[in-house]
């Protein structure tokens, strides 16, 4: 009874010594490179663009102003299944399933960046994606933002352009 006594303490203190070191490896020799790993994995940067303010001309006219419009995109990191998604949102906003995955594959870039697969819809139907999101996980409807021009291009020399 002795001998396998001394034997499981032997292993049991090989297996604390082999645990003992894979620590010591993974903190002292790879923790700077883990460090650096969780540092880019902790912080997320999505870009939120600024509305412009209003624009008149030196008698109070009206140039430049800003509009909501409401933008629906996808989260590809939070996607179960795109088809599903696609499929829902295809039939309230009334456009063909395939372009609205073509929009998808070619906005996608980052899985935490939102690709924008329609770029505008009215409000009733921004409230209508909105209500099924619960249904449909990685849909987001964004409002936003965008320049109005009530004058068209007679002041575009001195407003300048915003581009997507």
């Amino acid at each position: 009874m002795s001998r396998r006594l001394v034997q499981l303490q032997a292993i049991f203190c090989i297996a604390l010594v082999l645990l003992i070191l894979r620590l010591a490896h993974l903190q002292l020799v790879r923790g700077a490179s883990y460090r650096r790993l969780a540092e880019l994995n902790r912080l997320r940067l999505i870009p939120e663009p600024a509305p412009r303010g209003l624009n008149t001309d030196r008698l109070g006219r009206l140039l430049a102003s800003n509009q909501t419009v409401f933008r629906v995109a996808l989260v590809p990191q939070d996607l179960e299944d795109v088809t599903v998604v696609v499929s829902r949102v295809s039939a309230l906003v009334h456009r063909p399933t395939e372009s609205l995955q073509r929009a998808y594959r070619a906005q996608r870039s980052l899985p935490f960046l939102p690709a924008t697969i329609v770029a505008a819809v009215p409000k009733d139907v921004a409230l209508q994606l909105e209500e099924e999101r619960w249904r449909s996980p990685g849909l987001l409807v964004r409002p936003e933002t965008v320049s109005l021009y009530p004058r068209g291009s007679s002041a575009a020399h001195v407003l300048g352009y915003l581009s997507q």
